[in-house]
């Protein structure tokens, strides 16, 4: 029974690339490519405008038009937009996050995995984001940072499923393929 499971363990990581505990798992890449103007966009953006003008102290609003602009692509734009919402409160964890979704379809990986390890700094706590830092760990091929986060996680919620699936993929593209097997193995005996 048990040469079953770790030949079906073994082709699991070596077939499917991207299965997942977790249906809710985070990828390191978004689909906010390129989009065409839309003018339902375009005047949600307006309408953003309006209230930034009213209240331009308000850096929610910031990160409000900013979301827009990446939906329309314009990467410029919701940077500057991200920046003055860091600026009025750097403290914010979904800014951190809204900043890396900016970067990583504009081929900037090394800039989001640091604006998502800034965020993770500052909110060891807070385990979604932590999840999506180890992800993008993974991506960029950052193992032992990934494996740091991961281990945090760990130490905070010792049954994530999710955790485990990463820390799986991490060691199966290290190389230490039992590693790999027992963190799957544990991932699946969580999330069953």
């Amino acid at each position: 029974m048990y040469r079953v499971l770790a030949g079906l363990v073994l082709v699991m990581l070596f077939s499917w690339e991207d299965i997942s505990c977790n249906s809710n798992r985070n990828h390191p890449q978004n689909d906010t490519g390129n989009v065409k103007e839309d003018t339902s966009i375009s005047g949600r953006i307006t309408s953003v405008t309006t209230q930034i003008n009213a209240s331009p102290s308000n850096p929610d609003l910031y990160e409000s038009r900013a979301k827009l602009f990446i939906q329309l692509g314009k990467s410029e734009e919701a940077l500057q937009d991200m920046y003055r919402s860091l600026y009025i409160d750097s403290m914010r964890i979904s800014y951190y996050q809204t900043l890396a979704d900016i970067y990583t379809p504009t081929g900037k990986g090394e800039m989001a995995f640091l604006s998502l390890e800034k965020g993770n700094m500052l909110h060891p706590e807070d385990h979604k984001h932590a999840i999506k830092t180890a992800t993008y760990a993974l991506y960029l091929k950052k193992y032992e940072q990934g494996l740091s986060t991961i281990n945090s996680i760990l130490k905070q919620d010792p049954f994530d499923p999710e955790a485990y699936f990463i820390k799986a993929m991490i060691y199966k593209d290290q190389g230490v393929l039992l590693k790999a097997m027992s963190s799957l193995q544990t991932c699946v005996e969580q999330d069953p």
